[in-house]
């Protein structure tokens, strides 16, 4: 049976807007998953529409088990 991690993210509101900055952040993180051995499924998409109501960003990991998710969190590149 796999777990799924779901993390939202959004910079804060307070942070002013660096395109170039959060377009390095947000390659990173789309090519993440394929770096930590312990991943089995990513998907990384960034919300297309600009409401203060919703989320920048979502990842969700899949992994297939309690100590496979401990590998991920705490793996170097995370």
């Amino acid at each position: 049976m796999l777990m799924r991690h779901i993390v939202m993210f959004r910079r804060k509101a307070d942070v002013e807007k660096n395109p170039a900055l959060e377009k390095s952040l947000t390659d990173r993180m789309a090519a993440l998953g394929a770096q930590i051995p312990a991943i089995q499924g990513w998907k990384f998409a960034a919300n297309e529409l600009e409401r203060p109501i919703c989320w920048g960003y979502v990842l969700e990991a899949e992994v297939a088990d309690a100590k496979a998710l401990d590998d991920y969190l705490f793996h170097p590149l995370h």
